[in-house]
C-alpha cells in the first residue's frame, strides 16, 4: 500500500508537500515518512498525519485530497 499511496501522492502533485507537514517540528505528527506508513491504517494516511490547518496549503486542500485518496483506495 505504501507504493500505492506514493504514487498517489506524486501524480497529485502532493508528496513533498506531505512529507514536509508529517516531518515538520510539530510535536503531535509522526517523524518519519516511512514509519508513519508502517504503522497507520491506508483510511488515516491523510487525515491522521497532521493538523490541515496548521499547514501552508490549507485545510480544503488536504481534506479534498484525503477524499480523493478514499475514492482511489474503496
Amino acid at each position: 500500500m505504501r507504493a500505492k499511496f506514493v504514487q498517489f501522492l506524486k501524480s497529485n502533485g502532493a508528496f513533498e508537500k506531505f512529507r514536509n507537514n508529517l516531518e515538520s517540528d510539530n510535536p503531535y505528527t509522526y517523524k518519519g515518512f516511512d514509519t508513519y506508513v508502517s504503522f497507520t491504517p491506508a483510511v488515516q494516511y491523510i487525515s491522521g498525519a497532521f493538523y490541515f490547518s496548521g499547514t501552508p496549503e490549507g485545510p480544503n486542500y488536504w481534506h479534498d485530497l484525503h477524499m480523493k485518496w478514499m475514492e482511489e483506495i474503496k
